[in-house]
């Protein structure tokens, strides 16, 4: 690897080579995650950059480990968020399939859907492994739910605690196991006290943790999950370290701008941080105590470790925002909760036996982090779980001697993460990457961009347009995974949505870009049309998820160009199992628009085997809160044959009052086969649909934050204007000229602004309450 290591690999593979291994068959395994760590954060990765490398940070002893295993260069995690990465790596899954997307369900919670995960602790547990769990765990919200649930037999600190109150004991409440651990832990290490750096804490912890076990369970292999909550913020460290890389930080000349803005951030672009340096020197500290803790136990050889983070360096904040932001990840664009290379691509470093790992390796091939699960199994010569791991694929092959050293994955590595928030500027996006190609999907104005990450690692040349084949391909593997685990390929929360458009619009304001909310190809056809997709020419269930209720059976498919009405593609939808209306159903994307006073006509194209039933079904969400559902007063019969088939909801029956959106539903159920269903359209009558605007120029809404009133003036007269929350409950609403609204018996908190404009436009603008 790097030769200015050679000195320190050889006196610490002097050490650890020659350890006595413990009589357990099976190697230990020691899974070492630190949290919120950047690729380029290390001293070992920084230097891969050459002559551009910082020279900040300072890990020597991971710098070892590196040297003496594997090191891996296109290492990703699952997510780019710690809660979803950690959720990937414990069930094998990538986060944002249903089972897992909202939390670990375990059999005793008989969820709905049989949701219940096996991780891969439960899975070495079975095998008679002991294991062991410090520090952040973060994926659940009760006692119920933490380490001990799921496979840990000891849990010191693991709770729904995302990040310490401070690095100085007492730390935080949830710790105090970390502080005094039980006796049921039977360990042997004395209390914590004042002055005690949480870091520090958790080696000493798990080392005496691996001291009494050798002791006392000499011939039993065991698990460690040493999840450290550095280097999160708050940033704290210990004073003499801080001096030593200001001074360092003194010396350092940069060059450039300290912060450029990137689409919706603003980037750090200088490691410049004394402070997360020296959290950086104590995790390298961590690792080094442990690993002589195993010598001094005799099991340094017959130990694995792996070394890795859960998700990109904190590098972005909105444009205009002041958030301390303690690293760069430069050239990799974005970092924590991006899709860029920067908030995904990860450290990671594998180090095994000598007898039979390799060492001294660098490992170009892609892996991700629900690799990690059937490859931990294969390590501890367990039983794979692929009805568990679905996600996941071993890379055991990579580490060892004895395996292929050209392993790489079937499956594209895949992203799908709606989470869009102002604090890191990050958008809802998603993604693939297979060979040297990445493609992203920018979900908000349906764009996608291809980069080469092996030779522009930085995605600074969108290669689409010249590689149509490539984006199709890649294109074609997101949607499939999407309509396969059953995930809506749109941004549907509200409150995303909403941060969505606050952070384009924000960007737009601030650099005068002109980026619009667009559906691409599936925008309705015409101005008076509230239906996305209509043809499912676009992808043939976008738009268009199935919902399918506890005791029913159906599916989804696409219908070829034999099949479909016009076009190449039409939507199949077979019914094993109805139970009647309401049991099957199709929904559109919901239409955000006030279509009071408005009368709405549906009309579809449908045929089926068995002279299936239809009705459609139309859910209004008004302003208030509230929402009500409307089935149509009369079904259709299908026939084998096309034929169009059509329902007008008046006035009367569901628009009497101000709306906030419409979903477009198709009812099925009433009898099992297949229907196919082709060439929608919608009408809206009495209304002309608004438009948005974004020119702050033409309305201004301010001060924001505020805790008194949010004024609202320009050139246009506002007509009306609605203070929604994030769950888009209304909060305050002003009919007629709208000039300023009272906010200050509102609670403080984030809320949605939408107002109404003469010209039937409208504007939407995220405002702070304090």
């Amino acid at each position: 690897m790097l030769k200015k290591y050679f000195f320190i690999c050889a006196v610490l593979f002097s050490s650890f080579g020659f350890s006595q291994a413990n009589t357990a068959t099976e190697p230990n395994i020691i899974f070492f995650i630190v949290d919120d760590l950047g690729y380029y954060d290390l001293e070992i990765y920084n230097d891969l950059l050459g002559a551009n490398a910082t020279g900040l940070y300072e890990t020597p002893n991971i710098d070892a480990m590196a040297n003496q295993g594997v090191m891996f260069t296109h290492a990703y995690e699952a997510a780019p968020r710690c809660a979803a990465s950690r959720t990937s790596i414990m069930t094998g899954k990538f986060e944002s399939r249903p089972s897992v997307t909202s939390g670990l369900y375990l059999p005793a919670d008989n969820h709905p859907d049989g949701y219940a995960e096996t991780t891969w602790a439960q899975a070495l547990k079975n095998e008679g492994y002991k294991t062991f769990f410090i520090g952040k765990w973060h994926l659940g919200h009760d006692a119920n739910h933490y380490p001990d649930s799921f496979g840990f037999d000891i849990n010191l600190g693991g709770s729904d605690v995302g990040a310490p109150n401070t690095y100085w004991h007492p730390y935080a409440n949830e710790m105090n196991d970390i502080i005094s651990p039980p006796p049921a832990a039977g360990l042997t290490i004395a209390d914590g006290t004042t002055g005690d750096y949480l870091t520090d804490r958790i080696t000493a912890v798990t080392n005496n943790f691996i001291s009494t076990h050798v002791t006392n369970n000499p011939t039993q292999p065991f698990l460690a999950m040493v999840s450290h909550y550095g280097v999160h913020t708050p940033l704290e460290a210990k004073a003499a370290d801080v001096t030593t890389f200001q001074n360092k930080v003194n010396n350092i000349t940069y060059t450039g701008p300290e912060f450029e803005n990137d689409l919706t951030a603003k980037t750090r672009l200088h490691q410049n941080n004394a402070t997360y340096a020296a959290m950086i020197k104590s995790i390298d500290e961590s690792l080094g105590s442990i690993r002589a803790q195993l010598t001094s136990s005799g099991i340094a050889d017959n130990t694995v470790i792996i070394l890795t983070s859960d998700n990109g360096g904190l590098s972005t904040t909105e444009i205009g925002g002041n958030r301390e932001l303690p690293t760069s990840n430069r050239p990799f664009r974005g970092g924590k909760t991006w899709l860029f290379e920067g908030g995904v691509r990860l450290p990671l470093i594998v180090y095994g036996p000598s007898s039979t790992f390799r060492s001294n390796t660098v490992v170009d091939t892609p892996v991700v982090g629900t690799d990690f699960f059937p490859t931990i199994l294969e390590l501890g010569n367990a039983p794979l779980l692929p009805a568990q791991h679905l996600d996941g694929e071993s890379f055991k092959d990579l580490l060892v001697t004895s395996g292929n050293a050209g392993f790489t994955r079937t499956n594209p590595i895949i992203w799908d993460f709606n989470f869009a928030s102002s604090g890191t500027a990050n958008v809802s996006m998603a993604g693939a990457r297979q060979g040297n190609f990445k493609l992203l999907e920018f979900k908000y104005n349906n764009v996608f961009e291809l980069y080469d990450v092996v030779n522009d690692p930085g995605e600074t040349t969108d290669l689409s347009g010249s590689n149509p084949a490539i984006v199709e391909q890649l294109k074609n593997a997101i949607f499939s995974y999407r309509s396969n685990a059953g995930i809506t390929h749109r941004v549907t929360n509200s409150g995303q949505i909403a941060e969505n458009e606050y952070l384009y619009n924000n960007m737009n304001a601030q650099t005068g870009s002109n980026i619009q909310p667009s559906f691409g190809c599936a925008e309705p056809s015409t101005s008076d049309s509230i239906i996305y997709n209509e043809g499912h020419e676009c992808w043939y269930d976008l738009d268009w998820p199935i919902n399918v209720a506890t005791g029913s059976d159906a599916s989804l498919s696409e219908a070829g160009p034999t099949e479909a009405r016009t076009g190449n593609v039409a939507l199949k939808i077979n019914v094993v199992n109805g139970g009647g209306y309401g049991k099957v159903r199709v929904t559109n994307t919901a239409f955000y628009e006030d279509l009071q006073g408005a009368d709405i006509t549906l009309s579809v194209y449908a045929k089926s085997n068995n002279s299936n039933r239809i009705r459609f079904q139309l859910k209004v969400n008004y302003t208030d809160g509230s929402n009500s559902t409307f089935n149509a007063a009369n079904e259709f019969t299908t026939s084998n044959t096309y034929q169009q088939y059509s329902y007008t909801y008046p006035t009367a029956t569901i628009t009497s009052q101000p709306v906030e959106s419409v979903e477009v539903r198709l009812q099925l159920g009433r009898d099992n086969g297949e229907i196919t269903i082709d060439d929608w359209s919608s009408v809206v009558n009495g209304i002309t649909l608004s438009t948005p605007i974004f020119e702050e120029s033409k309305v201004s809404i301010y001060p924001n934050p505020t805790s008194d009133y949010i004024n609202i003036s320009g050139p246009l007269v506002v007509t009306k204007a609605y203070l929604i929350d994030l769950n888009g409950k209304l909060i305050k609403k002003s009919i007629g000229d709208t000039e300023r609204i009272d906010v200050s018996d509102v609670a403080t908190g984030t809320y949605i602004l939408k107002a109404f404009v003469e010209g039937n436009q409208h504007i939407v603008k995220k405002i702070t309450i304090k």
